[in-house]
């Protein structure tokens, strides 16, 4: 058996508001980046701001029907009193208060957004910390027969079979998706398949690091290299996060 390669733990990159001309540098680097003080604009201005140097944003998966979209594709992240579902009929859980597994998100698009913001507005007091782990951790912690799974077991999306960490690293994972596909295929997956879904979701949730972030915060995520979740908080807290996505 080979050993295990030491985990290689990058700090997460931070700048503070405003941005020098060079800013997706670390971004690109580490696949995360922590923009601190960044303005809470009515009209989300400086969110959109830095979204429109990074690419055109995604509209796909909005939950209008909630009444949580503001203009330019700005999703409103925060609990809402009973179960909110998506277009989609499914459980949206950026309406909820509950623990949010590790994730890739639109992994149901053949070619899902490459970048996620998200703007701290108002922390919960206690819980709501965001989980963050990036492909190259995963793989260096993980044994020979782990590894093999992850770039060969494919698993059930809307949009097709899927490994989880593809040839050229690219990162997915939504374990409610891959039920859901199943599901609406009618072909139950095999229990190779929901052993390694199963032990995936378990072993990430161990590998990730916690990142509490507070008003004014910006999160920007490679969503094509790093899955990200979150802890539960609780529905009273008014824990208020901005979000775009950005293809």
């Amino acid at each position: 058996m080979n050993p295990k390669r030491p985990a290689q733990t990058a700090p997460i990159a931070a700048l503070n508001w405003p941005p020098p001309p060079d800013w997706q540098q670390p971004l690109q680097t580490a696949g995360v980046l922590r923009l601190r003080s960044v303005p809470l604009d009515p009209d989300n201005q400086a969110l959109r701001a830095i979204a429109a140097e990074l690419g055109p944003v995604s509209t796909r998966g909005l939950a209008q029907r909630a009444g949580l979209v503001e203009s330019g594709a700005v999703q409103r992240v925060e609990a809402l009193p009973g179960p909110v579902l998506d277009q989609y009929a499914k459980s949206l859980r950026s309406a909820s208060s509950e623990a949010f597994a590790l994730h890739s998100d639109e992994s149901f698009c053949v070619q899902p957004a490459r970048w996620v913001l998200l703007h701290c507005w108002q922390p919960a007091e206690s819980g709501g910390d965001t989980l963050l782990l990036t492909a190259d951790e995963i793989l260096a912690q993980v044994p020979r027969e782990v590894r093999i799974a992850l770039e060969q077991l494919r698993l059930p999306y809307p949009c097709g079979d899927r490994v989880t960490i593809e040839a050229s690293g690219e990162l997915r994972f939504n374990a409610e998706e891959v039920e859901s596909a199943a599901l609406r295929r009618g072909i139950p997956l095999s229990l190779p398949q929901r052993g390694w879904l199963v032990r995936f979701e378990q072993l990430f949730a161990r590998q990730a690091r916690r990142l509490r972030l507070e008003a004014g915060d910006l999160l920007i995520i490679d969503n094509w290299r790093v899955l990200h979740g979150r802890t539960a908080f609780a529905a009273s807290s008014g824990r208020l996060l901005k979000r775009l996505r950005v293809l």
